[in-house]
């Protein structure tokens, strides 16, 4: 089971302002797939093929919300007839549970702070976003999402800025992925603080 989202009004960076958000239920890994509007539901369902079919095929399940891409009659006919269970939530009655709902606030957090702290190049560095995020040990699961999903941790780039590069251009590099790494880092402790002091308060009343 998968839960799928848009996340609308981005920064302008390259042709990308806004993303398709994918989160798998049981391991928590995330794909984040950048899109420009306006996109329709032939558009979101053939970048779902390219990115995420090729490599994991159809899930059981979608979740999502009342998007018009997936209330429309292609979703509709196309998941439908592939077998694949679409559940739509709605204000009064989530299809989502506790902790998938809290995965997904984190996740929105995480890269709305991101895109803000990046707004010309965050489409450029939101494969690193994503890496650091499914990277990143997850309470609920034990173990990162990367280790999850695939049975194993990946291995890391072996240079960094600070290491001696005689190629301007791989220095300018560098540079700016340690930057941006840094503030992916920021941005996910925040978001993660964020979600920890809102189940406090849920709790504490």
């Amino acid at each position: 089971m998968i839960s799928m989202d848009f996340m609308d009004g981005l920064p302008q960076s390259s042709k990308f302002n806004c993303l398709l958000v994918l989160v798998n239920k049981r391991t928590k890994f995330a794909y984040f797939l950048p899109l420009a509007h306006p996109y329709t539901a032939a558009l979101a369902a053939q970048l779902y093929m390219n990115q995420i079919y090729r490599t994991h095929g159809l899930p059981k399940a979608i979740v999502s919300d009342r998007d018009p891409v997936f209330t429309s009659h292609f979703w509709q006919e196309l998941f439908c007839g592939a077998g694949t269970e679409l559940r739509l939530s709605t204000a009064n009655h989530s299809q989502t549970d506790g902790q998938t709902e809290h995965v997904n606030q984190c996740v929105d957090t995480f890269l709305s702070c991101f895109t803000q702290a990046c707004p010309r190049r965050w489409s450029f560095w939101i494969p690193l976003a994503q890496f650091w995020y499914t990277n990143a040990h997850h309470s609920a699961i034990r173990l990162t999402p990367f280790k999850a999903l695939f049975g194993y941790e990946p291995a890391q780039l072996g240079i960094s800025a600070d290491s001696v590069c005689s190629v301007p251009a791989l220095q300018s590099w560098l540079d700016e992925r340690a930057t941006v790494q840094d503030l992916l880092q920021q941005h996910l402790n925040r978001a993660r603080q964020l979600m920890k002091d809102q189940a406090d308060k849920k709790r504490s009343f």
